[in-house]
């Protein structure tokens, strides 16, 4: 996977669509990459905050990212703490190592470590509830096919 589709795994997360109040849930997610390859040292990206809307339950699911043509690897749980691995295979393989924390069901806070194409990058990501929303399918509103 390359850099730029490494942290689209957390793309959804990272949307910024307006919301209606409703059933689902609003959540605040923050992203900010570690060490830039290639920049000069000392340099770091700004945190990157959004808002996006998650059907009720599912924002332990939009923190572990986009399992497609990925497998996961070394999942483990104690208490609050998930780890694992991700191996991505074909044209933009990848490999990389999650951790997150889940202190409440109402914030979630990781750190997501990536090889992908002899670059090595840190992302460090969080998120917390805020309010209520409406779900709309992204792709359903793009005419794709919803998941």
């Amino acid at each position: 996977m390359t850099a730029i589709r490494c942290l689209s795994l957390l793309g959804i997360l990272l949307a910024p669509p307006a919301f209606a109040a409703g059933n689902d849930e609003l959540w605040e997610v923050g992203s900010k990459m570690g060490a830039v390859p290639g920049m000069p040292a000392g340099y770091s990206m700004p945190t990157q905050v959004h808002q996006v809307c998650i059907p009720p339950g599912k924002a332990h699911e939009s923190a572990a990212g986009d399992p497609k043509n990925c497998k996961i690897l070394d999942l483990k749980t104690s208490g609050t703490h998930t780890s694992y691995r991700v191996e991505c295979t074909g044209a933009n393989a990848m490999s990389g190592a999650m951790d997150i924390d889940f202190p409440s069901p109402q914030a979630y806070r990781g750190t997501m470590k990536v090889n992908s194409q002899g670059m090595a990058m840190t992302m460090e990501f969080s998120g917390k509830k805020v309010g209520s929303c409406t779900y709309e399918d992204p792709l359903a509103k793009m005419g794709g096919k919803p998941k």
